[in-house]
Parts: structure tokens; sequence; C-alpha cells
């Protein structure tokens, strides 16, 4: 699946999204998702190798799992700001990770 804007668009208000068993063919992390600020838990699959700072917009984010499966790396990119996440309880990532 490479396009998810339905998402942000019709649920402004979702509290949970739940994309892994839906594998996302996208190189960085979609942006649609970040106009959910109402997101507790979020979990996401696909050959992401980006996740980009803006991902702290998500202040009510408590649960992030990544599944990264890029075929290029194996690796997933951790930006700096999603240790700024005060309400981030568990972060979980299948793959490598870089921070």
């Amino acid at each position: 699946m490479n396009d998810i804007s339905f998402v942000s668009c019709i649920y402004k208000h979702l509290r949970v999204l739940d994309l892994e068993q839906i594998f996302l063919r996208l190189k960085v992390f979609p942006r649609e998702v970040e106009s959910l600020v109402d997101l507790r838990y979020l979990g996401v699959q696909g050959a992401m190798r980006f996740i980009l700072p803006s991902i702290a917009n998500l202040s009510n984010l408590e649960t992030f799992l990544v599944i990264s499966q890029s075929s290029r790396t194996g690796t997933v990119s951790l930006p700096d700001t999603i240790w700024n996440m005060t309400n981030l309880r568990h972060l979980n990532v299948v793959g490598w990770v870089g921070i």
C-alpha cells in the first residue's frame, strides 16, 4: 500500500491506528499520520528507513510499534525527538535500529 492519506482525512480523532498487517511501501514514515494528534497507539510495518522528527508532534502517543523490512539496509533510523515524547511508554522496533 502506498497511500494512507484517507486515514487523516476521515478519522481526525483516531486513538488507535494498527497498520501492522498492511505492508507500506514507503521509504519515509507517512506524513499523513502526523496530523492524528489524538493517537495513543500506532503500529506500522513496511520498507521505511526513516522516521521523521515531526513524529514528536504526536504528543499523546503512548505505544509505537515499527516493523521495518527495508530490503536495502534493513535498518530504520529514529529521530532524537522521539526521546522528547513524554507520554511514550512503549517503543518497539523490529529490525535494525539507527539512533
